[in-house]
């Protein structure tokens, strides 16, 4: 009985000792690995301790608060390696001509992982994260965000994740796989079930799907995307339009837009549009191709259009308008 008493005696202490020690250096790691992230650590309140947990609840982001964590989960095992969950997050932002901000995370623009020692941290899970972004277009966006970042070398970690929206205005599924590190990063895109009514513009599109790829600026400083979309409808002003495709490219200092389709009325009819801004300089050049005159005429009567001599005005919204030059066969 002494023997067993010992025993269980000692396996006792091992638990505890085994939990102190997890704990001191969840806690030593922690510090390291959130502001390796770029966490700021005034706005860490004082965690909640597990056996092998970490839990700090209503994180803000930002002074403000605008942007702020739900739960943020920090686990170890026995062999030392880190996780992190963040759970319910609340990101807010913008885009603008500069591209995407969000309060709380100054740094979204450069794209890569910073270089700071992220310890003994092997995954990053972010689970049910909300994003609000005001946009000129499209007015408020509301999206959801899961992603998975398991580490492999190094701060390079493998991503797995998928960004969705289903508002009345702006709808689509977007899957998400690549690799993210330090002044590096690859992540491919597949959109899916995408769907948009630009009213200011008085755009629409329907059945959008399409793929891309972001990498890392060649400076470093941002990002640059790479898509290639296509939509089975798109209504315009007026005019209405099938088959549609297109590339965009974006990155600092430079946007690039190319669109591609037919009339719904009259395949024969052809249009392509072109966006080309660098810098301070802009350029767009769109045009309409008809099989005869006959066809042209129909095409600017039916959509009620404004045309002068070999040029199409295609109002957008009440102030915009797009020209574009007319092309017979």
């Amino acid at each position: 009985m002494l023997r067993l008493i010992i025993i269980l005696a000692v396996l006792g202490g091992v638990v505890i000792l085994g939990h102190v020690l997890l704990t001191r250096h969840l806690q030593a790691q922690s510090q390291i690995i959130l502001t390796g992230l770029g966490f700021n650590a005034s706005f860490l309140p004082p965690p909640q301790k597990g056996w092998g947990t970490l839990t700090y609840t209503n994180i803000p982001l930002d002074a403000e608060d605008i942007s702020h964590i739900g739960t943020l989960t920090l686990m170890t095992n026995w062999r030392g390696r880190i996780r992190i969950l963040i759970d319910q997050a609340n990101l807010t932002g913008e885009i603008d001509e500069d591209g995407l901000s969000l309060s709380g995370l100054q740094d979204i623009a450069s794209f890569t992982l910073p270089a700071g020692d992220l310890g003994s941290l092997s995954q990053i899970s972010i689970r049910d994260a909300k994003i609000g972004l005001l946009t000129e277009s499209f007015g408020g966006i509301e999206m959801s965000l899961d992603i998975d970042a398991q580490r492999q070398t190094g701060n390079n970690f493998q991503i797995l994740g998928r960004i969705s929206s289903a508002q009345q205005t702006l709808a689509f599924d977007l899957s998400i796989t690549g690799t993210l590190g330090p002044g590096q990063g690859l992540l491919q895109m597949e959109l899916a079930n995408g769907r948009l009514d630009a009213e200011p513009w008085n755009i629409k599109a329907t059945r959008v799907s399409g793929s891309g790829q972001i990498t890392p600026a060649p400076d470093q400083n941002g990002y640059r995307l790479l898509a290639d979309i296509q939509a089975g409808g798109l209504s315009a002003g007026s005019t209405r339009w099938q088959t549609i495709s297109g590339t965009y490219e974006r990155a600092p200092a430079l946007e690039k837009l190319w669109l591609e389709g037919k009339a719904l009325q009259d395949p024969r009819i052809e249009f392509t549009f072109q966006k080309d801004t660098q810098g301070e300089t802009q350029r767009r050049n769109g045009q309409v191709t008809f099989p005869d005159q006959n066809a042209a005429s129909a095409f600017v009567k039916q959509g009620n259009l404004k045309a002068e001599g070999s040029i199409i005005h295609l109002p957008l919204g009440k102030t915009r308008a797009v020209s574009f030059d007319i092309e017979i066969q």
